[in-house]
C-alpha cells in the first residue's frame, strides 16, 4: 500500500509543498485551481491535467515528467522530450514575471505559475479599452529587450541553440500562422527514429502546437505511448481505439484498441519540421 502511495501524483505533490512550505491555498492560488481539485489531487480521487502539472511544475520548479512519473522519469533514457523544450521556453516567460505580478497589482509573496500568470495577463489584456491597452505594448516592448540577451546563449540541448532573435521569431510566427498553428503553445523537439522517412528525417527539428491534441485522421501526431515518446500519423478507429501509422515502409501498421488507450497521452499536433541533408 505504501508503494502505490509513493508512487502516486497526489504523494509528489503534497512532498513538494512540504518542501517549499506551500499549503493548499497557496497552491490554489498560485495555479488557478480550486481548493477541492487541489485536495482531490494529494488524496488521489482525481489526477490532474496535463496544463495543471505543467503549472504545479513551474511552483515546484521540477520536470511536468517527474510530477508524473515520479523517479521512472529519471531512469527513461531519452535524448531530448517535451519537459526539456517546455522548461527552456518557461525559462525564458519568466523573465516576464515582475511585468506580469506589476501588471496584474499581485504581491510576490507566492511562487505563481508563469503560464497562469501569463493566461491572467491575457484576459485582462481583453477587458481593457484602447487607452489602457498601452500596458501591453509596454510588455511586447520589454519581450524586444529581453529576447536579445537570448540570441547567444549556448547551451547543450538542440533546442537551446535556436537563435531567439526577432527575425526568428517572425519566420516561427508566420509559419505557425500560415499552419492555424499556435505559436504560443508550440514547443520543438528533435526526431531520433527514422520511421517518418522521407517525410521528417532524423535529427530534424520539428514544431508541435500543444493545443491540438484532438486526433484529425491523417495529421501527424507527438505522443507518449508508455514511457516511449513517438512521431506518426494517426488516425482513429470505430472502437474508439488508434491507428498508428509510419511513413517508412519498413514500420507496420499498429492498432491500439479502446481499452489500452489509457497508455496514450497526446502532446501535440506536428504542424513543420526541418529537413537535414546529411553530408
Amino acid at each position: 500500500m505504501e508503494d502505490k502511495k509513493i508512487s502516486s501524483i497526489g504523494y509528489r505533490i503534497e512532498s513538494c509543498m512540504k518542501d517549499n512550505n506551500l499549503r493548499q491555498i497557496d497552491i490554489s492560488k498560485s495555479i488557478g485551481a480550486s481548493r477541492g481539485s487541489v485536495s482531490k489531487w494529494i488524496s488521489g480521487s482525481a489526477r490532474p491535467s496535463y496544463e495543471y502539472i505543467l503549472r504545479l511544475s513551474e511552483v515546484f520548479n521540477v520536470p511536468p515528467g517527474w510530477l508524473e512519473e515520479g523517479d521512472d522519469y529519471y531512469n527513461f533514457n531519452y535524448r531530448f522530450g517535451p519537459d526539456d523544450a517546455e522548461m527552456y521556453f518557461k525559462s525564458v516567460e519568466e523573465s516576464f514575471r515582475d511585468d506580469y505580478l506589476n501588471f496584474l497589482k499581485l504581491k510576490p509573496n507566492l511562487p505563481y505559475s508563469i503560464s497562469y500568470l501569463k493566461e491572467l495577463y491575457e484576459e485582462q489584456l481583453v477587458l481593457l479599452d484602447d487607452e489602457q491597452d498601452l500596458g501591453e505594448q509596454e510588455l511586447i516592448e520589454s519581450f524586444e529587450k529581453e529576447s536579445e540577451s537570448f540570441e547567444n546563449m549556448q547551451l547543450e540541448e538542440p533546442i537551446h541553440q535556436i537563435n531567439d532573435s526577432g527575425e526568428a521569431r517572425k519566420l516561427l510566427t508566420n509559419i505557425a500562422d500560415t499552419a492555424g498553428a499556435n505559436i504560443k503553445m508550440t514547443i520543438y523537439i528533435t526526431v531520433e527514429d527514422d520511421s517518418m522517412c522521407p517525410l521528417i528525417a532524423p535529427k530534424s527539428y520539428c514544431a508541435i502546437d500543444r493545443s491540438k491534441r484532438n486526433i484529425k485522421d491523417g495529421k501527424i501526431y507527438y505522443f507518449k505511448q508508455g514511457k516511449i515518446y513517438r512521431i506518426k500519423y494517426l488516425y482513429r478507429q470505430p472502437d474508439g481505439g488508434l491507428l498508428i501509422r509510419s511513413k517508412n515502409d519498413l514500420f507496420k501498421d499498429e492498432v491500439v484498441k479502446a481499452t489500452d488507450m489509457k497508455d496514450i497521452n497526446i502532446i501535440g499536433w506536428i504542424y513543420s519540421w526541418t529537413n537535414i541533408d546529411i553530408w
